[in-house]
């Protein structure tokens, strides 16, 4: 049986000998992981852990979908995008996060993103 998105997040935030192997799966939900990493940015929960599990998820355009979610309006998402661009290891992002810089946005994230 699957597990939901919300379901696999709890088991990374818990930790324990199912944690990696829930992050996976995470992962692997693609898309469908999206809305349930952004709730719980925006609650507040594990901002690294949830940054990785964005930045590894297995979405047919990973830049596009981070890109999207750097301007989204809650900070916390927009900072784990951001921070997920920059772990990555896509070139594409080096010239997304450029331009944030030019233009102010996230300056805080994206010079850590960018190292």
């Amino acid at each position: 049986m699957t597990q939901t998105a919300d379901a696999l997040i709890d088991t990374v935030l818990r930790g324990g000998p199912d944690a990696g192997t829930a992050f996976d799966a995470l992962t692997v939900l693609g898309d469908r992981a999206v809305p349930a990493l952004v709730a719980g940015l925006v609650a507040g929960r594990a901002h690294a852990v949830l940054a990785a599990a964005l930045g590894a998820l297995e979405v047919p355009d990973r830049i596009a979908t981070l890109s999207r979610l750097a301007a989204h309006a809650e900070r916390s998402v927009r900072d784990a995008a951001v921070l997920a661009l920059g772990r990555c290891g896509d070139p594409r992002a080096v010239k997304v996060l450029g331009d944030m810089l030019a233009r102010g946005d996230h300056l805080q994230a994206g010079l850590t993103a960018l190292g």
